[in-house]
């Protein structure tokens, strides 16, 4: 059995394919979009710290990052952050806790995260977060979400 992170037992990239051409994934299901990537510009890495907030207000700063068919959320709440009422979405949401505290209501009930804590958020559940005494750093994973795909315009490898 080989190690698949083994280069030399990977692909060539140049084994009759055109880097300069766009790749395109489809998931199998007429009901899911095609998306395109480059290829010749794969892989590549992003500092998020670094990136353009796409949501901000005072103690809230979110940058979104994307794959082909999923999308993580980079999320930064302080306790100066005031709370909002919960919303809904037709997305999965699966969070984890990087580091400081963390509450979430979601669907009425009050859940206290701590780092590395991970959580799943059904589809059309309502659900709000709010940083407790210290601020959290947040990670949110959702499938690819149309309404937020111009938030990743940074992205070098997916044209928006």
């Amino acid at each position: 059995r080989h190690n698949r992170w083994d280069p030399e037992m990977a692909p060539s990239r140049e084994g009759g394919l055109n880097r300069k051409a766009k790749v395109q994934h489809s998931a199998g299901r007429a009901s899911r979009m095609v998306r395109e990537y480059d290829r010749e510009e794969v892989p590549a890495v992003y500092d998020l710290r670094a990136v353009e907030t796409v949501k901000e207000r005072e103690g809230y700063r979110q940058v979104v990052f994307r794959g082909v068919d999923m999308m993580l959320g980079h999320t930064t709440i302080e306790p100066t952050c005031d709370d909002r009422p919960p919303h809904t979405h037709p997305w999965e949401q699966i969070n984890m806790l990087m580091e400081g505290e963390l509450q979430f209501l979601v669907d009425g009930t009050v859940v206290d995260l701590q780092p590395h804590h991970a959580m799943v958020i059904p589809p059309d559940v309502p659900h709000a977060a709010r940083s407790a005494d210290v601020g959290a750093t947040l990670l949110a994973v959702w499938p690819l979400r149309e309404d937020r795909v111009e938030m990743t315009q940074y992205q070098r490898e997916f044209p928006v």
